[in-house]
């Protein structure tokens, strides 16, 4: 599943559909994530810049609003007029007025009331799936002495991978996985480099000393990843040309079968040129054999 980019919603129309697809929402043109989910009889709505994503020493702002009712965050986004910029304003508010032990803001509107959370997190701990932000992490230029999660990250997000796969994860539900193959097949580079930079704890390389060799990508002992590391690109490009071969294996059979047919009557018959033939005598604007003679 790829990540959903939008435009910045401005308007109801624009909240309604935004609503509707659930999940992470990143906005292309103000470089920001939006979630909005309802929890049981509560909702809630998470915003965050992420600008700053993957970078040292800057921060990424975020805050999530819990709302009471199901309707608090809609009327929250109706009173700030479906902006933003207004929203991020009245978080800011309402938190700068907290003490130091305090934590949790609080958002009045006319009929509502919502809880406020500060979100921020540092750059190189916040992901975004932007290409603004994925230029942040440079290519690999060669196979690093000591492989670290950052330089993972890197080749993650310039597909410098090939057959990128879950090897075996385990749970405490040992039945489950079993039925599930231990849910060992095919993942996205990017949602590993999302767990990888919000979530770096307990991850731990099997180094790949030579380009094509294996990478291993873990996770404590309970969750075991691989990869192939290609940062020239020949493997990528091995695979295009045989995708290749096989798209055109089809005409090259029927090129050999016309060769054969050649062969043994002298002759090829033009089907299409047939064809295109008999579709002018039918046409309407050719002139009937009656038409010619008078």
């Amino acid at each position: 599943m790829d990540f959903k980019i939008i435009e910045e919603p401005k308007t109801s129309a624009d909240w309604c559909n935004a609503a509707n697809q659930h999940g992470d929402l990143y906005t292309g043109d103000t470089q920001k994530l939006i979630s909005y989910m309802t929890m049981g009889l509560g909702s809630q709505l998470l915003i965050k810049d992420v600008k700053n994503a993957f970078k040292t020493g800057v921060e990424c702002k975020g805050y999530s609003i819990d709302g009471d009712e199901d309707d608090s965050i809609s009327q929250f986004i109706a009173e700030c007029g479906y902006s933003v910029d207004k929203m991020v304003a009245r978080c800011e508010e309402a938190l700068s007025i907290l003490s130091e032990n305090e934590y949790k803001g609080i958002l009045q509107g006319t009929s509502w009331s919502a809880s406020v959370y500060d979100r921020t997190s540092v750059g190189i701990r916040s992901f975004s799936p932007l290409p603004e932000a994925l230029k942040t992490l440079k290519p690999l230029n060669e196979i690093p002495k000591k492989w670290t999660l950052r330089h993972v990250n890197r080749m993650l997000a310039n597909e410098q991978y090939m057959k990128l796969e879950t090897r075996d994860r385990y749970t405490d539900d040992y039945a489950m996985d079993a039925a599930h193959n231990y849910y060992a097949g095919e993942i996205s580079g990017l949602y590993l480099l999302k767990d990888l930079t919000e979530s770096p704890s307990g991850w731990w390389i099997s180094r790949a000393d030579k380009d094509g060799e294996q990478l291993g990508i873990n996770c404590h002992h309970f969750d075991y990843k691989q990869c192939l590391v290609d940062l020239t690109g020949k493997l990528r490009n091995k695979a295009r040309s045989a995708e290749n071969v096989k798209i055109t294996e089809p005409a090259k059979a029927v090129f050999q079968s016309n060769e054969a047919i050649e062969s043994e009557s002298g002759h090829v018959e033009d089907s299409s040129k047939n064809a295109v033939a008999g579709i002018l005598m039918m046409s309407p604007l050719t002139s009937s054999p009656s038409a010619r003679d008078h």
